[in-house]
């Protein structure tokens, strides 16, 4: 009979067939299933495991790469799919309980060393009690983001810090990054470099550099300015201080940098109701002319089927009055 064939086996099924003699001889459904069908079955391929299967971490790390590879993930994926709900959904069950029903210490059980506690999507209770556990954490970012120790008021912000996964950490802390980090190294700094760093950004050089650093590292040609700054993209890059200096709007802060160097229009999204104002309209609509040097006879041409063929993002400017 063929693996697949084999119909669901149970006490029962023994009883009725009168082989329960033959199940009582070798003591569990499993034994006597791999004692006929050598080499067919594997422990997990049962309901129900043999006693102690589970104590041996060699065993579940086999079984759990099993399922890995059966779902189409990889070592890699290890943090984001270590979950309860998928453990358990996996068969994890009694794995889990003999580590305290934490994913972490199960995948640190069977790989030591391969992660850090905030690679995984929560951490253990009360983990970031310990403030040697957060400086750790910390340190690691300045590592890997390559940040000067003392240029850590300026640079560490919220964004940073929940781009890092240490939001709960932040929580701790009322959501401020300087309580933070003078909490884990109070020697090192005081609370009026962090005052500084508040005004860091007036400074037009400090921005214009740090604007030149953003376009060479991202490979950023001038002309396409406006299609890459929006706020989610400084967002991304750790500078929603920056980009909060100018009321959280890429526009004014390009225009500060690079003033009528580029139109309305040619960024990803213009502030909320800022077609609502004829002023803004018109500025808009001269611009647009002045730069393609539009005689007075084509004006009657602009119309809403040209800006559909030309320029859709200007439609929302033609269908106001």
């Amino acid at each position: 009979m063929k693996r697949e064939q084999i119909p669901l086996l149970t006490i029962k099924s023994f009883k009725d067939y009168k082989l329960f003699g033959l199940l009582n001889h070798y003591r569990s459904i499993p034994k006597l299933i791999k004692f006929v069908y050598k080499d067919c079955f594997i422990e997990t391929d049962f309901q129900r495991v043999t006693k102690g299967y589970w104590a041996d971490t060699n065993n579940i790390k086999r079984y759990f790469e099993q399922c890995l590879q059966n779902h189409g993930y990889t070592f890699q994926d290890i943090p984001q799919v270590a979950k309860v709900e998928t453990l358990v959904s996996w068969g994890f069950s009694n794995p889990l309980k003999r580590y305290g029903h934490s994913p972490n210490r199960l995948m640190n059980a069977l790989y030591p060393d391969k992660f850090n506690v905030s690679d995984f999507e929560s951490v253990p209770q009360r983990y970031w009690n310990n403030p040697n556990h957060a400086r750790k954490r910390v340190m690691e970012i300045v590592n890997e983001e390559n940040i000067n120790f003392d240029q850590l008021p300026i640079i560490v912000t919220q964004e940073l810090l929940i781009k890092y996964g240490l939001s709960a950490l932040l929580k701790k802390h009322k959501g401020s990054p300087s309580q933070l980090l003078l909490s884990l190294f109070p020697l090192d700094f005081t609370l009026d470099q962090f005052r500084k760093a508040n005004r860091y950004w007036k400074n037009i050089q400090n921005v214009r550099t740090t604007i030149d650093s953003l376009l060479k590292e991202h490979n950023i040609p001038h002309h396409d300015i406006p299609k890459y700054f929006t706020k989610s993209f400084f967002q991304e890059q750790g500078l929603y201080g920056l980009i909060q200096e100018y009321n959280a709007s890429p526009i004014e802060l390009v225009n500060a940098l690079y003033p009528s160097q580029f139109e309305i229009t040619e960024f990803q999204r213009v502030p909320k109701r800022y077609w609502y104002s004829k002023e803004n309209r018109i500025q808009a609509l001269r611009s647009f002319c002045q730069k393609r040097s539009m005689p007075r006879d084509d004006l009657p041409t602009l119309n809403r089927s040209y800006f559909r063929k030309v320029l859709p993002r200007f439609i929302s400017l033609v269908d106001r009055r």
